[in-house]
């Protein structure tokens, strides 16, 4: 986290407000995908299928900007934070 806090700095601060809506994996997917990896490799570096990354970023969206969509929203919206 610390080098979350360096490069993206305010996006942690992003996440501990929205914390509450987010699970562990949800936090470290959001800090993936705004780190601009793709989905595919987010699910080696988990150990995650492509469906479930899927998933929980519809979950995530809906949950935090209130849409629907997939991870490539998902990514575009946390791209605009900081």
């Amino acid at each position: 986290m610390i080098l979350i806090k360096e490069y993206l700095p305010g996006f942690d601060d992003f996440l501990t407000t929205k914390g509450s809506l987010l699970k562990g994996t949800e936090s470290r997917i959001c800090i993936l995908l705004r780190l601009h990896f793709k989905p595919v490799d987010i699910c080696g570096m988990l150990g995650m299928s492509k469906s479930l990354v899927s998933q929980l970023s519809s979950n995530i969206l809906k949950n935090i900007f209130d849409v629907k969509g997939c991870s490539k929203e998902l990514s575009v919206k946390l791209s605009k934070i900081f």
